[in-house]
Parts: structure tokens; C-alpha cells; sequence
């Protein structure tokens, strides 16, 4: 038996159906789900205005909902057995480190945007490690949005849908994050990467389909806080060197003018420009290689864009950099990389299938002697983004 598949979709669907049936004391009328997301690479580009290139994963959401006729939002979470119950007929204002700002940030972006808010009832199930870096409030904001489309009935543009689960993370979470993750979880296809232009967020589909390879995923049980200030520290940091050229984003600039430029640079503000600048070209070339399916020079950009974000960004850490080191040299392994924004979370490695269980048992075995913690570790595929269905 496999040890590195995440629960199944069909597996979460049946438990929130039984849980909401439990809970409300009634039969559900609709389910729904949102994955997480992994980028590939593109790393802390998104609010720059570069491109990008993440997947949704196999861990994900799923609810089991009904309309309840009224001004109510409750949601119950099987998994760690807390309810959510929110009037959005009254003002929602946000509560420090409560998981439900991020569901009033959305019913309050949706009413701002003019889109018909209704009550329901619902039970959710996460299969996404917290803290691991892979999206968990992107995919509840997604799941709430594509609650609100069901009980409606109005389905939303998926670029407008993302850009409301946006600015709900901006006003409601305090995370200055860009667009990226919320595409992800909500445009996203399966057997595809998604490679989005952060200045217009505009999409592409980029096929995966390689059969015998897979995307393992490296929990490092590190927890971090994207609102503690070293996010919007770097943010703050890339805007300013955009001030000084006059342009929108550093996306706007181009690797023909990096080498002049670079030197205009205050010397401490030097390493946020070359991460930025070089990680965008990489995100190109990388979709070219995978395009040809050269996995080898492919995986070695993967281990270029880790490079830069311990070096120059600054965003790893030491069990993000052991990870990384431990899986790099291994049989079966093109690349490896930290992925999201950093500070702990997780780490991708494009592997070979066939020997992912013996990649997974090594890592495990030496992080736990290492740290003293096993880490979490699965295989995805990419898979489709946010949607409903009813029963």
C-alpha cells in the first residue's frame, strides 16, 4: 500500500457528507471542493508582475452544503471540530488570528463587488497540511466563493472569482499576497501547469502528461506566518526598486536591461532585484523545457530558483535547505526547490514515479534524525481547480 497518496477526493466527499448529515441533522443538497496549489517555479513573482507557474494538488477541500434560506453563513469543520457562524447582514470586520476572517473577507468582497450573497450551511473537510506553504486559506476562499456560486446560481468569471479571493486575503487576513495562489486553486486543469502573467492575469495551459513523472511534496512541519511582516518587508522592498525605474512591477522590466540596471541598485536592495529578475527568466525558460520534455535541464532550474531564494531572497530555512540538499543527489529526482512564500512550509521535487516511495522513505528517515519530526510527504499530479456539483 502506497504511504504517500493523499486521501482521495471521494474519500473527503463521504466524510463531509456523512459529517454535515450528523451535524444539521439533514441531507446535503450540493458538494464542492478547492485544492491546494504548488508552484513550480516563479517564486515571490507574483506581486511583482512576472510570470508564474503553479498546479493545484491532489490535497484539497471539499464541503458538502446546503441554502438555508436566510443571512447566516455556518460551517462546520469536521477536521478540527470548530464552527464558523457569520451574519454578513451585519458589519464583518476581521479578528486577529481567526480562521474566519478569511470567510467574511469573501462574503464581504462579494458583496462589494456587487455579487448576491446568500446563507448556507455547510461541512468542510481539509486534506491540506496548515502552515505547509500549499494555499490552505487560497483554497478556503476559493471553496466559499464556489459555495456562493452554487446557492445562487450566478457563476462567476474565474479571473474575477480569483481577484475577489484576493483582496479578501489583503483586507481580511492582512496578507499583501498576489494572484497567484487564488488562480491557482480556481483556474487550474488537470494534467496542466498553469502559467499566469501576474501584470494582466491573463492564463495558459501547460500540459504535464508525462506519465512516469510526479510531484512530490515535502512538508517540513515548519509553520509560518505570511502577515508577521518579512512578506510585505520584501514586498516593500521590490516596490521601491520599481519607484526608482518608473515602472508598474520589476515584471515590466527586462533581463536585456538587468545588467545596467543593477548597479543603480541600493547595494542592500541588490539581492531582491537579482532574485526577481533572474527567477522571471527562469519561469520562462522552464516552460520551454518542459515543453520539449527536457526534464534534466528543467529540474536544474528548479535547484537555480532554490539557490536564489536562499541566497538572495532569503525566504528558506534550515530545514527547507536539508530537504532540498538531502533530495537533489538522489536516483529518481531532476530537481527539487522550496515552494510558496517561505519561512518553513514545503518543498516540491519533480521525481520519477517508480522510485517516489524510495525517495519519500529516505527523506523521511533522515529529517526525523535530523529534526526530531517526521515530515509530511505525498505524490500529486495536477489537477483541476475549485468547482461543485449537486446531489
Amino acid at each position: 500500500m502506497s504511504t504517500i497518496q493523499p486521501e482521495s477526493l471521494a474519500d473527503v466527499y463521504a466524510n463531509v457528507k456523512t459529517a454535515y448529515a450528523e451535524y444539521f441533522k439533514a441531507e446535503p443538497q450540493f458538494l464542492a471542493s478547492a485544492p491546494g496549489r504548488v508552484n513550480i517555479i516563479g517564486e515571490h513573482i507574483d506581486y511583482n508582475g512576472g510570470m508564474v507557474l503553479p498546479a493545484a494538488i491532489e490535497c484539497g477541500m471539499g464541503a458538502a452544503f446546503s441554502p438555508n434560506g436566510n443571512s447566516l453563513v455556518r460551517i462546520w469543520d469536521a477536521r478540527y471540530q470548530s464552527l464558523a457562524e457569520i451574519d454578513f447582514s451585519k458589519p464583518m470586520a476581521p479578528e486577529k488570528g481567526s480562521w474566519e476572517n478569511y470567510i467574511k473577507g469573501v462574503l464581504a468582497e462579494l458583496k462589494v463587488a456587487g455579487v448576491a450573497v446568500k446563507g448556507f450551511d455547510a461541512c468542510i473537510y481539509s486534506t491540506i497540511p496548515m502552515g505547509g506553504g500549499l494555499s490552505s486559506s487560497a483554497a478556503l476562499e476559493a471553496l466559499i466563493a464556489t459555495i456562493n456560486e452554487a446557492v445562487t446560481g450566478r457563476t462567476l468569471d474565474p479571473v474575477d472569482k480569483s481577484v475577489i479571493c484576493q483582496r479578501a486575503e489583503h483586507n481580511y487576513a492582512g496578507v499583501p499576497c498576489g494572484i497567484m495562489d487564488q488562480m491557482a486553486v480556481i483556474c487550474s486543469k488537470a494534467d496542466h501547469l498553469l502559467l499566469i502573467n501576474c501584470k494582466d492575469n491573463s492564463s495558459e495551459l501547460v500540459p504535464f502528461t508525462n506519465p512516469n513523472l510526479g510531484i512530490l511534496v515535502i512538508d517540513s512541519k515548519v509553520h509560518h506566518s505570511l502577515a508577521d511582516g518579512a512578506y510585505k518587508q520584501r514586498r516593500d522592498g521590490c516596490e521601491k526598486i520599481a519607484s526608482m525605474f518608473n515602472v508598474d512591477t520589476l515584471g515590466d522590466l527586462t533581463m536585456d536591461q538587468y545588467e545596467a540596471l543593477l548597479p543603480k541598485v541600493p547595494v542592500e536592495l541588490q539581492p531582491l532585484f537579482r532574485h526577481v529578475m533572474t527567477e522571471i527568466d527562469r519561469t520562462a525558460r522552464a516552460v520551454e523545457l518542459l515543453r520539449k520534455g527536457n526534464y534534466v535541464a528543467f529540474g536544474k532550474l528548479l535547484e537555480q530558483s532554490h539557490e536564489s531564494l536562499r541566497r538572495d531572497y532569503k525566504v528558506s530555512c534550515d530545514e527547507l535547505d536539508f530537504i532540498v540538499d538531502t533530495l537533489q543527489p538522489l536516483d529518481g529526482v531532476y530537481g527539487c526547490r522550496m515552494t510558496g512564500g517561505g519561512f518553513g512550509g514545503s518543498t516540491i521535487a519533480l521525481v520519477e514515479k517508480s522510485k517516489a516511495e524510495s525517495i519519500a522513505a529516505i527523506i523521511r528517515k533522515v529529517y526525523s534524525e535530523k529534526f526530531g519530526q517526521e515530515p509530511g510527504v505525498f505524490l500529486t499530479s495536477p489537477m483541476n481547480g475549485a468547482s461543485y456539483q449537486a446531489l
